[in-house]
């Protein structure tokens, strides 16, 4: 099957084996998908995104309250918020530099802090959020 008909098969059937085939082989084989969930080509663009602690506790934001995504290292991405209050989160892990990417786009739905748990099955050059931290800020 050719590359482009495999991605639109993917896009038409995210639960396809053709598409779960891929999400292994994007990670090393091992089966474990990058643990941010993006929005494909043909789906519409979300009005928030939503960010999952390992604990569980689950907080949806609005894209329209997105002012910056930065990425200083490719293991770290800092987001500013402003809507009722500033907010930052900073995202640690690694290979996150597809996540700034994704993010400032507005192209991702839910992303996921990996348990400790998680970590130990994720192969070193998989994407994996180690650490998530939301600083309320005061001031101008």
């Amino acid at each position: 099957m050719s590359e482009s008909k495999r991605a639109w098969q993917s896009a038409l059937h995210p639960n396809s084996p053709v598409s779960l085939s891929k999400a292994s082989n994007q990670n090393g084989g091992d089966g474990i998908a990058a643990p941010w969930d993006p929005i494909r080509p043909s789906e519409v663009m979300p009005f928030m995104f939503r960010i999952q602690l390992a604990i569980g506790r689950m907080t949806a934001y609005a894209y329209s309250d997105l002012r910056t995504v930065d990425c200083p290292s490719p293991g770290e991405v800092i987001l500013s918020l402003y809507a009722m209050e500033k907010i930052r989160i900073t995202i640690g892990g690694r290979h996150l530099v597809e996540l700034a990417e994704l993010l400032s786009s507005g192209r991702v739905r839910t992303l996921r802090q990996s348990t400790s748990q998680d970590l130990f099955h994720i192969a070193e050059e998989s994407p994996a959020i180690e650490s998530i931290v939301s600083e309320t800020l005061t001031g101008p």
